[in-house]
């Protein structure tokens, strides 16, 4: 998967053959064991690598290959993350910088910040969630398939723009019924003759100035619900 933060850096996410277990690397960050480092990744069911300084490829486990690595590349230990990128390319949507432009982005944001955390998507349309962070004197980077995540977040959001908008139309009716309502007052009122209405159960609905004033009737009793009796 690809996704991009405002930084430009880029990652990418698409499962590949299951590749055999994973390798100690190479090197080790000072003071860890690069067989106890690569055991440690291995056990975590997220995809995970570490990088040195310069975002070469110190270790990683299983579910980063099977993220990032296309079926017919391996991934190594010391390949910069321009490289890594590079073999994914044809798997990241809407990207057009090289590798190199992508690493020099992302060791920017990371000397700049000390952490990159940012969303992509795929060509497949999966969402993977990045988070790089300090380890040692490099970095750990950690990568989940957040597709399912997304998804309902746009369906909330969906749902709550829906949900706007159709307050927004009831707003905009009750307005109108007001307007309206104001309308057949004045017009009512405006009439020389004396004008009520009554529903079933012989309870006021409206009348007129008029009729008001033709029967003598406090203000009181000509109040919308007012009966019939209570008017005679």
């Amino acid at each position: 998967m690809v996704a991009s933060n405002g930084s430009g850096a880029a990652e990418f996410a698409t499962p590949a053959a299951a590749p055999d277990a994973v390798s100690p690397p190479a090197a080790a960050p000072d003071g860890v064991s690069p067989k106890v480092l690569a055991a440690m990744l291995e056990s975590i069911a997220t995809g995970v690598c570490v990088w040195d300084s310069t975002l070469r490829l110190v270790t990683w486990n299983s579910a980063y290959e099977r993220f990032h690595t296309a079926p017919h590349r391996r991934l190594r230990a010391g390949m910069r993350l321009g490289e890594v990128l590079d073999t994914m390319a044809p798997r990241l949507r809407n990207e057009t910088r090289s590798g190199a432009e992508l690493e020099a982005a992302a060791l920017r944001t990371l000397t700049e910040t000390g952490h990159l955390e940012y969303d992509r998507i795929l060509a497949d349309g999966r969402t993977v969630s990045v988070a790089y962070h300090p380890f040692n004197d490099g970095w750990i980077a950690i990568y989940q398939d957040v597709t399912e995540r997304q998804r309902t977040i746009e369906r909330l959001t969906a749902s709550e723009y829906e949900l706007t908008r159709r307050m927004t139309i009831l707003a905009a009716r009750e307005t109108e019924l007001q307007r309206e309502k104001l309308r057949l007052e004045a017009a009512i009122n405006n009439m020389s003759q004396g004008l009520c209405m009554f529903d079933g159960r012989q309870r006021l609905i409206i009348c007129n100035d008029n009729y008001a004033r033709l029967y003598g009737l406090p203000a009181d009793k000509v109040k919308p619900g007012t009966p019939l009796a209570d008017i005679l």
